[in-house]
């Protein structure tokens, strides 16, 4: 997994492939580059892109500096493309589930339960 639920800070962002969420921490994951300057609709940052640390797709941004004080809150803080990420088919509420997977997620299957896992950082197939 790569996101918790409980580190979602909000789901109303926007990147560039469409809706994003923000995000106070990612886990399995790697900063790709050097940070550089990127100018957003909000105003102009300093970013480092962050990719999947088993497969190296894209998935993030992590906002290193905001030139505007109003922003300075999402310093350290990740947008994440939700384009580019998928709940497991066990856990997804809009699947049909079998009786083994209805099992699964009452046992806290995937700790969703517990809020911890909630996303996977590849494309099914």
């Amino acid at each position: 997994p790569i996101l918790r639920k409980r580190d979602i800070v909000s789901t109303s962002y926007h990147g560039a492939n469409g809706p994003a969420f923000l995000v106070n921490e990612l886990y399995n994951t790697v900063l790709e580059r050097a940070p550089y300057s990127a100018a957003f609709v909000t105003g102009a940052y300093v970013v480092c892109d962050v990719a999947c640390a088993g497969c190296s797709t894209h998935l993030a941004k992590k906002y290193m500096d905001a030139s505007e004080p109003s922003n300075q809150y999402k310093v350290g803080k990740f947008l994440l493309e939700r384009t580019l990420i998928f709940a497991p088919k066990c856990c997804s509420s809009d699947s049909p589930s079998s009786s083994r997977e209805r099992n699964e997620r009452a046992s806290g299957h995937n700790n969703l339960a517990e809020g911890n896992q909630l996303l996977a950082g590849e494309s099914p197939e």
